[in-house]
């Protein structure tokens, strides 16, 4: 029998990695993946498996670039759950 040998994502497309975002990410995660990929294909570090980190990477660096947005404008806010849920847990132990 012959044995099953697993290729880099990379060389299962032609050498290449999609260049073309997954749809369903933001704008900035886009932005991200484009400005990404090309240092990590020049650097032949990509595998398959390498994918969905990628997506994750870019995702998470949009909701930072949101939330930091959000922060410089607003300012740091508290949320309301977050001192009822402690009050409860002191209360709880008492």
């Amino acid at each position: 029998m012959g044995e099953i040998v697993k290729k880099a994502y990379k060389d299962q497309h032609n050498g290449n990695f999609p260049t073309t975002p997954p749809t369903y990410l933001g704008r900035i995660a886009k932005a991200m993946w484009r400005r990404v990929l090309p240092v990590l294909e020049q650097q032949s570090v990509i595998e398959r498996i390498d994918a969905n980190m990628v997506e994750n990477y870019c995702s998470a660096y949009e909701i930072y670039r949101e939330a930091y947005e959000s922060i410089k404008k607003d300012g740091v806010q508290q949320a309301i759950y977050r001192s009822v849920q402690n009050s409860s847990v002191i209360n709880i132990f008492s």
